[in-house]
């Protein structure tokens, strides 16, 4: 689960950063060209898109990146002979798995874990110590010139004003229950006009969650050093817009008051803030790209075409990169592996032993058809061998399926080393093929403890028929 969902976020992650780039590299000009609300909106579509683990792959010219799983194979391959015709069987044996993919997957799911519990562990430290160091306005004409810009804007919502002396700017602080924070210090009231308007424009358009998808989305693609980019660029956007609003519709002496009142702010003592808040501070290089949006006086396009053209570029781009693991080919101790093994055989024998069987069958044996005793042989066979693969394969829970209701013995697997076991030989099939084997029969697999030993070693097997199936009562070793 967490490995799909991994992969699907690889597949965004590497399609979105492609425009995040690209919007990077021409956002000198798309911000002389256009109004920067666009660009906000720009950097909310890429954001919402990195968080939505799903491509819309509608196209079949793909590029695929497949991903295998990276195996520590322990797998022993032995040729077995039945009499004269040999054939291959891959013994599954334990082995240990170590699966790269699976690994990056749990990392990266445990690195959005911690980046997340930063967030907001220090968001909930910051907003409980700043919180307790401040006191509520009182002051009437204050609160009143508040009340009279929220009204303008348009604010519904409820929220209290407090005054904080250890802070150097305004903020709005509080995802459900906001606070504007301000600065215990003395303001004109222009200058109050446009602090307060600037935040409670953050504050009418929801800011503090515009800030907080960013950081979720850091923290789900904190591996693509392109999200960091965007996080950046996105918060400041995000004041550059605001200070847009702040003075659409102010005069050339306005908007430098404003950049005054900006300056201000950058002068006094900075503190580090939140991720999850707006802050009326900025550094100075920061500081003079917004000064150099305010005062700019040419007039500006509307960018909804280039907003949309963006969408979607971002869609389509998403159905050209396909993440997808690749299954191992190695073999693994289980039942599937055991049928694989057995069917490989059989499509390579099959053939040859229709026609040697037909050959040697009997014809004065008048009981048993040629198709029974044939069908008998094979089905005999196919138990030798899929019973052989679990026993030196170690597979208990397996070993038991070929086994008779009426198996008396203890069940025990191999316990020599299977990665030693050569010259496996099964032994007796060529009787079965030529007689009337009625319903028990007898064959031996021959094969050496490793390929230095002298002499071989015999594990007897001893078949009846049930019904219509054939099942092992007795097996065991014999020197």
């Amino acid at each position: 689960m967490i490995t799909d969902v991994f992969l699907s976020l690889l597949e965004v992650s590497i399609s979105t950063g492609f425009i995040i780039l690209s919007v990077f590299l021409f956002s000198s000009r798309i911000n002389k060209k256009y109004t920067m609300k666009w660009k906000y909106l720009i950097w909310l579509i890429l954001a919402t898109r990195l968080m939505i683990p799903f491509n819309l792959n509608a196209f079949t010219w793909q590029y695929r990146f497949n991903i295998p799983d990276i195996s520590i194979p322990n797998t022993t391959s032995n040729s077995l002979f039945k009499d004269g015709i040999s054939f291959t069987l891959s013994l599954p044996v334990q082995k240990e798995q170590f699966n790269l993919l699976e690994m990056v997957s749990y990392i990266w799911f445990a690195g959005v874990i911690i980046i997340i519990l930063i967030h907001v562990i220090g968001y909930w430290y910051y907003k409980i110590t700043l919180l307790k160091e401040c006191t509520l306005v009182v002051n009437k004409k204050y609160l009143e010139q508040v009340d009279l810009i929220a009204a303008q804007l348009k604010v519904n919502k409820n929220f209290k004003v407090m005054s904080n002396c250890n802070i150097s700017s305004p903020m709005i602080i509080g995802l459900f229950h906001p606070v504007m924070v301000l600065p215990k210090r003395s303001y004109s009231e222009k200058e109050s006009y446009f602090i307060l308007k600037h935040e409670l424009i953050h504050l009418k358009r929801n800011d503090i969650f515009y800030k907080l998808i960013m950081v979720l989305v850091q923290a789900l693609h904190w591996y693509n050093p392109a999200v960091y980019l965007l996080k950046k660029e996105a918060f400041l956007d995000l004041e550059l817009f605001c200070d847009e609003e702040v003075v659409k519709e102010a005069d050339m002496a306005s908007k430098k008051l404003y950049t005054e009142v900006l300056m201000s702010t950058l002068q006094k003592q900075l503190n580090r803030g939140s991720a999850i808040s707006t802050q009326f501070n900025e550094g100075t290089v920061i500081m003079k790209k917004r000064f150099i949006q305010i005062l700019n006086r040419r007039e500006k396009k509307n960018g909804g075409v280039m907003c949309l053209g963006i969408l979607l570029l971002t869609l389509l781009l998403g159905t050209l990169v396909s993440c997808t693991t690749k299954e191992s080919s190695t073999s693994s101790v289980n039942n599937n592996d055991i049928q694989n093994a057995e069917q490989e055989s059989e499509s390579n024998i099959i053939n040859e032993q229709d026609t040697q069987a037909e050959n040697k069958i009997n014809n004065n044996d008048s009981s048993t058809s040629k198709d029974d005793t044939l069908n008998d042989a094979q089905e005999i066979e196919e138990i030798v061998k899929g019973f052989s693969s679990a026993y030196f394969g170690k597979n208990a829970e397996v070993l038991p399926t070929y086994l008779s209701e009426a198996f008396g013995e203890e069940m025990e697997v191999y316990q020599g080393d299977t990665e030693a076991v050569s010259d496996i030989t099964i032994k007796g099939l060529t009787d079965i093929q030529n007689k009337n084997i009625g319903d028990s029969c007898v064959v031996w697999i021959e094969f050496k403890q490793d390929s230095q030993a002298d002499s071989y070693q015999y594990l007897t097997i001893e078949l009846q028929k049930e019904s219509t199936e054939w099942k092992i009562y007795f097996y065991g070793i014999e020197m």
